[in-house]
């Protein structure tokens, strides 16, 4: 089976062209005091986005945070409901360097079939930062 014939035409994707994936970072960002006040408190931001497609947004956003000194070494989600934009989004964020958690499954009912993490995950702070925040949870102390 090809790409093309994989997307199958009664599907009603339409992929955002880049340009306007780069507007949207900007209106979202604005100020960026919400990403100051995240980097204050947790020392990175995570972001998500619910229907990935080929990743586009979510490497906009990258772009521009990197672009304003907020570093690479932040955590992205993405999900997709499209099993080829699960494995597009993943190859393209992989080759990017972008640090994520890439899902396939169905945004609205929360299901998902397939999670995986993207190669630059395994070599940032999320591993050993998600595993001490877990031992930590673990030893506070109970009411009572």
């Amino acid at each position: 089976m090809t790409l093309i014939e994989g997307m199958q035409t009664n599907s009603k994707q339409f992929f955002t062209p880049f340009s306007l994936c780069e507007i949207s970072a900007k209106a979202m960002f604005g100020d960026f005091s919400s990403v100051k006040k995240a980097v204050k408190d947790k020392g990175y931001i995570t972001l998500s986005e619910p229907a990935s497609g080929s990743g586009a947004m979510i490497i906009a956003a990258r772009n521009l945070l990197a672009s304003h000194g907020y570093g690479t070494d932040n955590l992205y989600v993405v999900n997709d409901i499209s099993a080829i934009c699960y494995h597009m989004t993943y190859i393209q964020l992989s080759l990017l360097g972008i640090v994520g958690q890439v899902c396939w499954g169905n945004t609205i009912t929360g299901e998902i079939w397939e999670r995986t993490m993207t190669s630059p995950y395994f070599f940032s702070q999320f591993p050993i930062l998600f595993r001490l925040e877990k031992a930590l949870e673990g030893m506070k102390p109970t009411a009572g």
